[in-house]
C-alpha cells in the first residue's frame, strides 16, 4: 500500500480598504492552474512550518499563521493519494518575485477566488475563510462581498 503524501499549505488574507477582505493566489507555470500556494512536508517538518514556508517560497510573503482551516484528501493525476492541511496567514511584508514554481500572483476578492482557482477542492477551503476570521477577530465586519456565494466554477475548456 502506498503512504500518503503530506502536504500542507497556507489561505493569505489581507484587507484593503477598497474590495475588502482579499486572497492570495497563485500561478504555478508548469501545471498551469491557478492554486493556493502549498507543499510537501520535509522530513521532520511540521505541518504549520511547512505551510509557512511553502507561502514565502512560492509568494516571497512573509505571514502570522492564524486558524487551521479544512484538511483537503484527493488523489492526485498520478494515482497517489495527498492530504493537505491549510492554515489563514495574514501577510505581514515580502515581495513577490517570479520563481522556478510560480510566474505571477493575484489578489482576489474572497467571493471570486473560486472563479479564478482551477481546484473546487481548494475554492471550498477559501468560502470557509470568513467564518474562522470572524471566530477569531469578533470586531471584524465583513461585507456581502467578502462573503463566498456557493461557487461556480469555469468550464474545463476555460483551465
Amino acid at each position: 500500500m502506498r503512504s500518503v503524501i503530506e502536504a500542507a499549505g497556507g489561505v493569505v488574507w489581507r484587507v484593503t480598504p477598497g474590495p475588502g477582505l482579499e486572497v492570495l493566489v497563485v500561478h504555478r507555470r508548469r501545471q498551469r492552474d491557478w492554486s493556493l500556494p502549498k507543499g510537501r512536508l520535509h522530513t521532520g517538518e511540521s505541518a504549520l512550518s511547512c505551510a509557512l514556508r511553502e507561502v514565502h517560497e512560492e509568494a516571497g510573503l512573509d505571514c502570522i499563521a492564524r486558524a487551521e482551516l479544512p484538511a483537503v484528501h484527493y488523489v492526485d493525476r498520478r494515482g497517489r493519494a495527498r492530504h493537505v492541511r491549510y492554515w489563514s496567514m495574514e501577510a505581514l511584508g515580502g515581495e513577490f518575485r517570479p520563481n522556478r514554481e510560480v510566474d505571477c500572483i493575484a489578489w482576489v476578492q474572497v467571493a471570486f477566488a473560486g472563479d479564478l482557482l482551477t481546484s473546487p477542492r481548494e475554492a471550498t477551503v477559501v468560502s470557509t475563510l470568513p467564518r474562522a476570521l470572524v471566530a477569531l477577530h469578533p470586531s471584524i465586519r465583513l461585507t456581502t462581498t467578502d462573503v463566498p456565494l456557493p461557487s461556480i466554477h469555469r468550464s474545463t475548456a476555460l483551465r
